[in-house]
């Protein structure tokens, strides 16, 4: 804790309940006085489905530049609706592209993160539940959903 560019990294997803995941979040922040930050990834896979579904071989190429960005923009704005975030003085929220839990990992490692966030539906890990809880350079905290 005695890094002054650690965090507590929050790993959400608009389907998320997300109310419960940032009460959790917000609960820790007090113990670890850290800054928290909420980082959503827009999955490349997601993108590579879309584009096969619909042939949309420039998304592939990296021709719909736009279109991600009214993606993220879209992302954003939802995600701080519901997070609230401008009423906490040290939130933010960080969307990025890639492989989901990859991305994660190597921005908490990036970030020196004392601990990740993340809700857990059902009452087995998903795959990204399980690549942090292999790979990730910190602690984890899973709050159970519904």
């Amino acid at each position: 804790m005695s890094d002054k560019n650690s965090c507590i990294l929050v790993a959400i997803n608009p389907d998320d309940e997300l109310d419960r995941i940032a009460e959790r979040a917000r609960n820790l922040v007090h113990g670890f006085n850290l800054p928290l930050i909420f980082i959503h990834i827009i999955d490349n896979d997601v993108l590579f489905d879309y584009a096969n579904s619909f042939r949309l071989s420039g998304l592939l190429t990296g021709e719909y530049k736009q279109e991600e960005a009214e993606k993220e923009i879209m992302a954003r704005k939802l995600l701080e609706e519901q997070l609230k975030t401008e009423s906490h003085i040290h939130e933010s929220l960080e969307i990025h592209s890639g492989n989901r839990a990859e991305t994660i990992a190597r921005f908490a490692m990036e970030r020196h993160a004392e601990i990740i966030v993340l809700g857990q539906a059902e009452a087995q890990f998903g795959s990204v539940t399980i690549h942090l809880a292999r790979y990730s350079p910190c602690d984890l905290h899973i709050v159970k959903l519904t």
